[in-house]
């Protein structure tokens, strides 16, 4: 049920809505401490020939992000893109955002620059997380 009203959000560009919806789904424990399974099941349906969309892809890329385990949400975005699964401007801002609370800025800035090569305009989103991570670790200048 979360997937379907995140993807609204998504098809009408109501990305801090979504971002709302995946907070709200871990205040309630859905998918708690289950990432594992989530990511064994989303391979499985894979090799099944299921077609799995970027939302799924993307809220479990989130999941290893606030897992703290950035290899892990950096592998679903690789495999994201194998598969041939186009991000979004939410996905975009979801890796954007893990990339900086995992303290990895540059590679953030290497996204916003991917986001801007491949046609999509960043948002607010987009902007606001770079320049909060920036004040964040003091870096007025850039952030400016």
């Amino acid at each position: 049920m979360y997937n379907t009203l995140i993807n609204g959000c998504f098809k009408w560009q109501g990305s801090l809505d979504a971002s709302k919806l995946i907070e709200e789904m871990s205040e309630k424990g859905v998918k708690t401490n289950k990432l594992a399974e989530a990511y064994k099941l989303l391979n499985s349906a894979t090799r099944q020939g299921y077609i799995i969309d970027e939302v799924s892809y993307g809220t479990l890329m989130m999941g290893y992000f606030k897992d703290e385990k950035l290899d892990k949400a950096l592998e679903v975005w690789d495999t994201m893109k194998e598969k041939g699964v186009l991000p979004s401007i939410f996905t975009y801002n979801s890796i954007i955002g893990g990339l900086c609370q995992s303290g990895k800025i540059d590679q953030a800035i290497d996204k916003l620059n991917e986001l801007l090569g491949s046609g999509f305009v960043p948002d607010e989103t987009s902007y606001n997380t770079i320049i909060h991570d920036y004040c964040w670790e003091g870096d007025i200048e850039k952030a400016f």
